[in-house]
């Protein structure tokens, strides 16, 4: 009688096994250049829930569009954990439009916020392409 004896080994890659949550994204997130400044910031509230902000200055502060404290400006639509992408709706205060937007999370202290194709003509001040905020 033959006895065969097969052994394997089974490895998964270690990022494979990462899974981010929307609390990977709370913070305050930025990302400044020249005259142009984005600032993003996300909350938990007591309750869980999350609440967003963003502050847009551009042209050297001529030009502002700021949420307020008491009303975001921001509402998360919810969190793609296939995707790993914060999807957003933006609510601009300046344009009095509504957008919708991204974020992914690159590393734990950089985010790419992305408008993708969904905005190419319009009077805002958002970034016309993939943008890299990072936390202080």
């Amino acid at each position: 009688m033959l006895i065969l004896i097969v052994g394997f080994t089974y490895s998964v890659c270690a990022k494979s096994l990462i899974h981010n949550s929307i609390d990977d994204f709370v913070g305050e997130w930025n990302y400044s250049v020249d005259t142009y400044d984005m600032n993003i910031t996300i909350n938990t509230l007591p309750s869980g829930a999350h609440v967003a902000y963003y502050s847009i200055a551009a042209q050297s502060g001529e030009r502002l569009d700021t949420g307020e404290k008491d009303d975001p400006n921001i509402e998360i639509i919810r969190f793609n954990s296939r995707t790993n992408l914060l999807e957003l709706k933006l609510n601009s205060s300046y344009s009095t439009a509504q957008y919708y937007a991204t974020l992914k999370i690159l590393a734990s202290n950089r985010v790419e916020f992305n408008l993708g194709d969904r905005i190419a003509t319009g009077i805002h001040f958002y970034p016309r392409k993939p943008l890299i905020l990072t936390k202080p």
